[in-house]
């Protein structure tokens, strides 16, 4: 028989916490070296670990519920697919147009972070990969 230490254990609180904090130093740094400013943002797409932290850093950087994009209702917590497949689905409807700024952020269970900026590409290249 096992004893309880052979098992792993999550600390909730404390990956919440983390993820948070190297999240939002990342997107802070990511902002910093492109020379964006929070306003210039038209949506933020954070790895689709859970709401909560999703609503967090969407508070954090003053934007608004609605430039927070998801897919964790839909889908849950893809890993590693959660930023593609979210850009995915906003694009195909729509939401995401060309030459929006997007920051995209993510922690893993590695912990493991980082953030870019990126515009959105014209529509040629939406239709090429979405048809």
């Amino acid at each position: 028989m096992l004893s309880k230490s052979s098992y792993f254990k999550m600390e909730g609180k404390e990956v919440f916490l983390k993820a948070i904090s190297y999240m939002k130093d990342s997107v802070q740094r990511v902002l910093e070296l492109s020379n964006t400013n929070t306003s210039e943002i038209d949506y933020i797409v954070p790895h689709q670990a859970n709401k909560r932290i999703i609503d967090t850093l969407t508070q954090l950087f003053d934007l608004k519920e609605t430039q927070a994009l998801m897919s964790i209702e839909e889908f849950g917590n893809t890993s590693a697919a959660s930023i593609p497949l979210t850009l995915a689905v906003h694009a195909r409807n729509n939401t995401i147009k060309p030459g929006h700024k997007i920051v995209l952020t993510a922690f893993g269970g590695g912990i493991t972070w980082g953030a870019a900026v990126i515009k959105w590409p014209n529509s040629v290249f939406r239709s090429i990969v979405f048809n």
